[in-house]
């Protein structure tokens, strides 16, 4: 008999001021457990009263334990479909890990209730991906095929723990301060959808959308600001524009948006707004998660951007030397895709002509980078760690006999 992951929905309860939309996960051999959304009762008019935002956060647990879904209600027909060939992409990318599931719903095939105005709302983190999509989509006419953002929406239970509640309450009033600056109202939303355990860098995509969803209810459009530009795309990532698109349904669309700009040149246009320079938060590794540590990779990449189009670093960015920063994170090596990033930097400084102390420490934290990521020599797998010494040791002397 095949596992299976039940979700009960429950209707939404008004409590101390908050709206609770839940349902019941009820998953065979364990004790059925709640997950849960929430938000203030100023939220209320942006509540979908869809199962789709369930269905998405559970999706990859079902999928990493092989756990097929039943539904207690109706779910959008195009978006089941779209699950199934989402699930396909995962199973292909992940065989080992993620494995084809069926997802069983009361199919929703009615015409689905339009929302108030065909507008968007954003997921917003504050974060220099989050901030250049407000910026390029509301002010900044350059940029082509504009979305109608009229909300950005923070998630608390995604980058900050949800039991910290304090920590949250800082990063949004940063958030907020930022998004006012324009015209766009900042909703907050909580959920405990992490319960699931999952691997976030696989999930992550899923999980914001599954928020967008839950918070779809004037909305048709939902976006997802990008972490990779098209010409630096990453496979398997959890958020990406083969697969983003396929978490909507007939009444929101999910948007992969910003991948036609890199981080250099999201940083130079959100240099243009102050009030993002002065709050701007991409840290998730330091101490405090409601600012920026200035010593992370992520800050001091961050940093990098702004130098290379010879911008100051933002006062959000604790960096006061630049290239003493640089040194004391290159210990750690990029990853391929944070090479390639650097390799993109490294080039634009070429063609600028930019001199200074901190453009030889990325350089170097990019030579370090690949030789730590050399593949070893044939001969020095096959050898223990004593005898690779000596055979490296003789293989020096006949190099210095032969010249």
């Amino acid at each position: 008999m095949t596992s299976t992951l039940t979700i009960h929905p429950e209707s939404p309860v008004t409590h101390e001021g908050h709206i609770e939309w839940a349902a019941a996960i009820e998953e065979t051999g364990r004790d059925a457990r709640m997950l849960w959304f929430r938000v203030n009762e100023a939220g209320a008019a942006h509540v979908s009263s869809s199962v789709e935002a369930f269905v998405l956060a559970a999706l990859f647990y079902a999928m990493r334990n092989r756990l097929d879904i039943h539904v207690n209600g109706p779910v959008c027909s195009s978006l089941l479909r779209n699950l199934h060939e989402y699930q396909l992409a995962w199973s292909k990318w992940k065989p080992d890990r993620y494995q084809m599931i069926e997802i069983e719903a009361q199919k929703n095939l009615s015409r689905p209730t339009p929302p108030v105005a065909d507008t968007a709302l954003s997921a917003f983190s504050g974060g220099l991906d989050s901030c250049f999509t407000i910026w390029s989509n509301t002010q900044e006419a350059r940029f082509a095929a504009r979305q109608p953002v009229q909300l950005g929406l923070m998630a608390h239970g995604l980058d900050i723990p949800i039991w910290d509640a304090e920590v949250f309450s800082r990063a949004a009033e940063k958030s907020r301060q930022i998004l006012s600056s324009v015209g766009v109202p900042l909703q907050t939303l909580a959920t405990n959808l992490r319960m699931f355990e999952d691997d976030w860098s696989d999930s992550h995509g899923a999980g914001v959308a599954a928020c967008l969803h839950a918070m779809s209810g004037q909305h048709a459009i939902g976006l997802i600001p990008v972490t990779y530009a098209y010409e630096a795309l990453r496979f398997p990532f959890g958020s990406n524009p083969v697969t983003d698109p396929l978490l909507s349904s007939a009444r929101l669309s999910i948007v992969y948006d910003g991948a036609g700009f890199s981080r250099v040149e999201k940083a130079a246009a959100v240099a243009e707004w102050p009030a993002a320079m002065q709050q701007v938060r991409v840290c998730w590794s330091g101490d405090q998660l409601d600012r920026n540590c200035g010593a992370c990779t992520k800050c001091v990449a961050l940093g990098i951007c702004f130098a290379v189009n010879e911008l100051p670093i933002p006062e959000s960015l604790p960096i006061k030397d630049l290239a003493a920063a640089i040194r004391a994170v290159m210990h750690i090596p990029l990853e391929p895709a944070g090479v390639q990033r650097m390799d993109e930097r490294l080039e634009l400084i070429e063609q600028r002509g930019i001199q200074a102390p901190w453009v030889a420490a990325a350089k170097e934290w990019r030579r370090r980078s690949i030789q730590s990521r050399k593949p070893m020599p044939r001969w020095q797998k096959l050898l223990s760690p004593s005898q690779a010494f000596l055979r490296s040791g003789r293989l020096s002397s006949r190099q210095k006999r032969s010249r």
